[in-house]
């Protein structure tokens, strides 16, 4: 729909503005339950890529919604578990199939191609262990619905959103009364999706990904901390 602005046009920037909410309830001393939810955060249009992305550019933020709870099955070691949607497919330029240009709509038309990433149900298990007063180990799994199938592989060469299983694991340190050390680290395993080349229903595309992330973080609590009460 403009080719003058469809690739290698650089970088772009586009702006938003959004807002969140949740509540946590305590319903017993050792449980505790949350919900928390985003609506679309709209942002404005990527203007050189407005030949590229549907909605000439659009690419705003999706609507989440998530509910956990937590339990404390003894004073030092926590359970947690979460559930979390997110509407991928209300996002045009994510959502769209990507074959709908060879039923005539141009890419960066309202119904032009997209990456055809469909809805998503995230599922979270963590575990928190106060290991000592100055030392909290944490473990977790989550899992996500496969992000697209086999009809929207070939040009998600660009994305590579496949995962579907992460595996985390990190620590607290309590250096002084105040301030805290945190690590984390966390392992997607290789995800793979398959489909036909667009174009040449002939041929086969095959994308993968594996993923490794490390985190390193510091938390500084101004003033006195409060004494926890005895359990």
């Amino acid at each position: 729909s403009d080719p003058a602005n469809f690739s290698n046009r650089g970088t772009d920037v586009s702006w938003g503005v959004g807002v969140r909410g949740g509540i946590e309830w305590k319903a017993a001393p050792w449980l505790r339950f949350g919900v928390a939810g985003t609506p679309t955060i709209h942002m404005s249009n990527f203007d050189r890529y407005r030949g590229l992305l549907a909605e000439q550019g659009g690419f705003d933020i999706p609507a989440t919604v998530q509910a956990g709870v937590a339990v404390d099955v003894k004073p030092n070691l926590t359970l947690m578990f979460d559930y979390k949607h997110i509407w991928f497919g209300s996002i045009a330029s994510v959502g769209n199939p990507t074959t709908n240009f060879l039923l005539g709509a141009p890419f960066g038309a309202d119904n032009g191609a997209g990456y055809g990433v469909k809805d998503m149900d995230v599922v979270k298990l963590g575990v928190e262990w106060r290991y000592s007063p100055v030392v909290t180990l944490r473990a977790g799994y989550s899992y996500n619905t496969a992000p697209i199938g086999s009809r929207d592989a070939d040009l998600n060469i660009m994305t590579l959103g496949v995962v579907q299983h992460h595996i985390t694991g990190g620590l607290k340190y309590q250096v002084t009364e105040n301030f805290d050390l945190e690590f984390a680290a966390m392992y997607a395993p290789l995800a793979s999706v398959s489909g036909s080349e667009l174009g040449a229903p002939g041929r086969q595309v095959e994308i993968e990904m594996s993923q490794f992330e490390f985190t390193v973080g510091m938390v500084y609590r101004f003033g006195n901390r409060p004494s926890e009460p005895s359990r």
